[in-house]
């Protein structure tokens, strides 16, 4: 895991000293070393978080005797497997025990074609000299992000966006309409926009490449696309011994590392699957971190049945203790780390648990990606005939969420587009007063579902295209602040290609969310988690907004420092904060989620504009 950068174009007198400014802004990302290589027209950087092999021959920017350099940023986990067939096949000759390695020599055998090839996450740029031209590319789900822009005729990437402005001379910046259109609706930029205009986002699984005399005509086109190939003739019993070996030998590759690997544990399958099993791979006595709020009897807290999924393997249980001083003395860090606004407050608790297990560990596993890839959301079920009827009681207030917010526009069916909606376009325009009748945040969604047969192949491909890439770049960037590479076993490759085979009917088995990962789980998690409601870490933000955090809130909202007033109308923004307070929606928790939900984002809006303009010295506008 590291931090990768670069700029492409005729170099100038002070390139190496844009590209120090780009390395220091990502210097979280880079404990154990940082490189720069630079000719007339490509220089590369690369911040070093040294994983597998921690030796001075890993070190980055790695070349070859063939005129190739690369940076990269990630793990490539079939490495072993890729190196003794290009050693044996293609006489390799390999210079270090890094994985990153193998992006060279493999591209040196088999060209572009050999990033398919990969299995694990990373976000690299391959230089290749003699045919003068560079390769950006990022791997299939997006689990490693890097961003990219043209400015005065350079191409300027970097695996994150304060890292692309240590290269721009610039005092102020626009902000993107569209993504922050997108942001409002659906709390994330979709596709490869962001907030920042004309700075894009490299789609999962896309290769740019750029040729050294055509700079700004770059291409962008995919080398691997979600494409569902469902075999109907596969069973539930088949579809979950499939899984249950695909899995294994998933989190075993996840464990390639030659410093020691912890997880995050929480009551979910997810999460708690992976730490039972890396477990049992490892042999070793495995360390994980569970985050909990103490309030409002037990909902926020899910450190009792965690405990017995450590206990169940003998391990050591970190239990992480997050309230709402840690917000207000955490959330300028927090909006800081992820660069731009993206997501929901989940970033909060993620940041304070990854904060404690950086104290003791490099590397940490994750359980994202089940719920995409394993019909785990309540919509899912929603989508199935007579879905509605056979929802349990856990799932309701799910339920009613997902439903409640995708209705908040009368073009619901094409404004929510199976994605939950927090400002509808109506909303958008008041609060903003311009017009948003040309903005269409839906158009990116559309693109993943007009060509599905159905609803719910439609959900499917909106969930693990669009949301699911949101909460990978979050997860990158709140672990990468604290120099703790996150891995996510559920995205590993056989596991998304099963994921794309198995039928929706077969995962969604006697209608159940998640059927197969929790009849995988039988023989892996102790009997308290299958009586367990679906959380997905809650947070009690809604509690403490109008609690201990009111006047935190009233300040940063309407306060005389306030930056909020660039974007939205001073009295509209009054009413909407002083509504929140005494909303009766409060005594509903589902309609009470979707007005914090609201609060957050613009808390988290007016925090990115106050931190990019006192720490970085850029004031953003809407054009």
């Amino acid at each position: 895991m590291c931090g990768i950068c670069g700029i492409i174009g005729k170099g100038r007198d002070d390139t190496r000293f844009r590209l120090d400014t780009m390395l220091k802004r990502m210097a979280h990302r880079s404990p154990d070393g940082q490189g720069i290589w630079m000719d007339k027209t490509v220089s590369l950087g690369h911040g070093r978080l040294a994983i597998v092999d921690v030796s001075d021959a890993g070190a980055q920017p790695m070349h070859h005797s063939n005129s190739l350099h690369c940076v990269v940023n990630g793990e490539i986990y079939n490495y072993p497997e890729l190196r003794k067939e290009l050693e044996e096949k293609h006489n390799a000759l390999f210079a270090s025990d890094c994985d990153s390695e193998v992006v060279l020599h493999g591209y040196l055998a088999q060209g572009v074609s050999f990033f398919e090839r990969l299995n694990g996450m990373f976000a690299f740029a391959l230089y290749d000299d003699k045919k003068q031209i560079v390769h950006l590319v990022r791997d299939r789900m997006g689990i490693k992000p890097v961003y990219y822009t043209i400015f005065d005729g350079q191409l300027i990437f970097a695996s994150e966006i304060k890292g692309i402005f240590g290269a721009i001379n610039a005092k102020s910046w626009t902000i993107d309409p569209l993504g922050l259109s997108q942001y409002m609706t659906y709390q994330t930029g979709l596709g490869d926009r962001t907030l920042f205009q004309d700075v894009k986002l490299l789609l999962p699984g896309h290769i740019l490449s750029v040729d050294l005399t055509r700079i700004s005509d770059y291409r962008v086109e995919p080398f691997w696309t979600s494409q569902l190939e469902e075999d109907n003739t596969i069973s539930f019993h088949d579809a979950v011994d499939l899984y249950k070996q695909t899995f294994a030998d998933s989190v075993e590759r996840h464990l390639l590392s030659d410093v020691p690997v912890a997880t995050y544990l929480s009551a979910g399958f997810d999460s708690s699957s992976v730490s039972v099993q890396a477990a049992r791979s490892s042999g070793q006595k495995l360390s994980a971190y569970t985050g909990w709020f103490d309030i409002e009897g037990g909902w926020y807290d899910e450190t009792s049945v965690a405990g017995e999924a450590v206990s169940s393997f003998d391990g050591q249980h970190h239990c992480v203790s997050i309230d709402d001083a840690d917000l207000v003395r955490e959330m300028d860090n927090i909006i800081d780390a992820l660069d731009e606004p993206k997501m929901g407050m989940g970033a909060f608790p993620q940041f304070m648990v990854a904060k404690a297990a950086a104290k003791n560990y490099k590397v940490i596993l994750t359980g994202h990606g089940g719920d995409e890839l394993f019909s785990g959301y309540p919509l899912f079920k929603l989508a199935r005939k007579g879905g509605i009827l056979s929802t349990k009681a856990s799932e309701i207030p799910h339920f009613a969420y997902f439903t409640l917010s995708s209705m908040r526009g009368k073009l619901a069916s094409e404004f929510g587009r199976h994605m939950p909606v927090l400002w509808s376009l109506k909303d958008q325009t008041t609060l903003l007063d311009r017009d948003m009748r040309d903005i269409k945040p839906w158009q990116t969604l559309a693109q993943f579902q007009e060509p599905c047969e159905n609803t719910i192949d439609q959900i499917y491909q909106t969930y693990l295209n669009a949301y699911l890439p949101g909460l990978l770049v979050v997860e990158d960037k709140i672990s990468m602040a604290h120099q703790l590479e996150s891995r996510t076993p559920m995205l590993d490759n056989d596991m998304l290609e099963l994921s794309l085979r198995v039928p929706q009917s077969v995962k969604m088995h006697g209608n159940e969310l998640k059927a197969i990962i929790k009849a995988g789980a039988r023989d892996l998690l102790p009997e308290s988690f299958f009586n367990q409601p679906k959380r997905g870490f809650p947070t009690p933000l809604r509690l403490w907004l109008r609690g201990n955090l009111a006047e935190f809130l009233e300040q940063r909202l309407l306060g005389k420092s306030s930056r909020l007033g660039r974007l939205f109308d001073q009295q509209v923004l009054q009413d909407i904060v002083h509504a929140y307070r005494t909303s009766p929606r409060r005594f509903v928790r589902p309609l009470d989620e979707i007005q914090s939900h609201r609060m957050w984002q613009l808390l988290s809006l007016e925090t990115w504009l106050r931190v990019w303009e006192e720490k970085y010295d850029l004031t953003l506008r809407l054009p």
